[in-house]
Order: C-alpha cells, then sequence, then structure tokens
C-alpha cells in the first residue's frame, strides 16, 4: 500500500485530481503510521505547486489529530510540496 500511494501520487503530480485525494486522505485517516506517512506525501505531489489552503488545512488538522511522528513529518513535507511557488496565508498565521 505505501508504493501504491507514492506511485498514485507520483502519476497524478500537480494535477489536483479530486478523486486520487478523497482516496488518500481515506488511507491517511485510517492507516497505519507508515501507509499513513505515503498517503501524506502522496497529497502532496498530487497538489505540489498549488497552495491549495483546504488541503493545507486539511493536513493540519490531521498532524494535530495525530500520535504518529511520521505522519506528522510527511504533513510537514506535503505543505512545503503544495506551498512550494507561494507561501500559504493559513499555514503561517498559525504558526
Amino acid at each position: 500500500m505505501h508504493g501504491a500511494c507514492l506511485g498514485l501520487g507520483l502519476t497524478a503530480f500537480a494535477s489536483s485530481n479530486e478523486t486520487v485525494s478523497d482516496r488518500l486522505k481515506d488511507i491517511l485517516r485510517a492507516s497505519t503510521s507508515v501507509m499513513g506517512e505515503a498517503a501524506a506525501l502522496a497529497l502532496g505531489l498530487v497538489f505540489a505547486g498549488t497552495n491549495n489552503e483546504s488541503i493545507i488545512s486539511e493536513l493540519i488538522a490531521i498532524a494535530s489529530e495525530s500520535e504518529h511522528e511520521k505522519i506528522i513529518r510527511s504533513v510537514c513535507i506535503s505543505i512545503g510540496l503544495i506551498s512550494f511557488q507561494s507561501p500559504s496565508t493559513e499555514f503561517l498565521q498559525n504558526l
């Protein structure tokens, strides 16, 4: 499942595909730390460079609720991928 999530993120790179993101969010919320890590990274790949505030807000909420360090770390990387062209105001205000 880990490799499938990462492969899906790469094939949907920067597409903002809602179907793919819904599947990845389901995996992220209901899985182990390893699969959650891959799903969070894949979400960052799918929304790379889009600066999508709603996805960033969801990722922040998931990281706040998670007790797994791997998921929290991958959410941080994903936020960086999503906002690499311009920083997210939502994220910067919550620091």
